[in-house]
């Protein structure tokens, strides 16, 4: 097993393993159209949930998935991210995703999940590659990535649409 991922605060978020009584709040995140316009393969909410249930399954195994976001000050959810484990062509990666509630959206949120979790990445897995998969319109996520040290690796057509694959190669 893998080095647990741990919750983690940081100066305004609570960052905490998910939970099956989350699996809703996720699965309105990703109902909001607005907030996965970026995202070419948009989700049923079935498939929302069963995606939900595979990152649970990741924590059980792994000891690390996405992270749910939390606003310990009001209890509201932000959004969710972090790392999970993932093979891209062949060669185990750690995929980092990141994606907020509207509400959420402009406030250095997504850089402060992010953030987070490549530190982790890099002290308790020293040499796996951390990558981020997205498009190229989807300019804040792509400046998130620029502000971690991200540059692309490559661009390649998935399911139709054009993605672009960041990557930070591990220091260790």
């Amino acid at each position: 097993m893998s080095p647990v991922l741990p919750e983690v605060r940081t100066e305004r978020l609570l960052l905490r393993r998910l939970w099956p009584a989350d699996r809703e709040q996720v699965v309105a995140l990703y109902r909001d159209a607005e907030a996965n316009r970026w995202d070419p393969m948009a989700l049923t909410p079935e498939q929302a949930r069963e995606r939900f249930t595979g990152w649970l399954a990741d924590w059980d195994e792994y000891g690390l998935s996405y992270w749910i976001a939390v606003d310990p000050a009001s209890g509201d959810v932000v959004g969710l991210g972090g790392i999970r484990r993932h093979v891209e062509d062949g060669e185990p990666v750690l995929n980092l995703a990141y994606r907020l509630h509207r509400r959420h959206w402009g406030k250095g949120y997504a850089t402060e999940i992010a953030r987070q979790a490549v530190e982790w990445a890099e002290r308790e897995m020293p040499g796996r590659p951390v990558s981020i998969v997205t498009t190229p319109e989807y300019a804040p996520s792509l400046r998130v990535a620029e502000k971690l040290g991200f540059t692309v690796w490559r661009e390649r057509t998935q399911h139709g649409f054009i993605e672009v694959l960041l990557r930070r190669h591990a220091h260790g």
